[in-house]
């Protein structure tokens, strides 16, 4: 128990992260079975390095936000 008191900011950082990777890029998989060719990001000032768009057809996981843990970089919806 005494590990997991330790190390429970970093599992708390990490799950997040994790979970919200998986989930935006289920997001994507979605648009591209919908036909979407690409989606916009919102970054965050942050990461304003980052590219704006992901092509759904060819984009590797690091493109995918979240970028660092507690990353609030978001995909726009591209039909709004």
């Amino acid at each position: 128990i005494d590990c997991f008191d330790f190390m429970e900011y970093r599992l708390r950082f990490f799950t997040d992260y994790a979970a919200n990777k998986a989930f935006n890029y289920a997001q994507i998989q979605g648009y591209k079975t919908q036909g979407v060719k690409k989606v916009k990001l919102a970054l965050s000032d942050r990461h304003k390095d980052k590219d704006e768009t992901i092509d759904t057809d060819s984009f590797n996981i690091d493109q995918i936000p979240p970028f660092t843990p507690y990353c609030r970089c978001e995909i726009i919806n591209p039909e709004a």
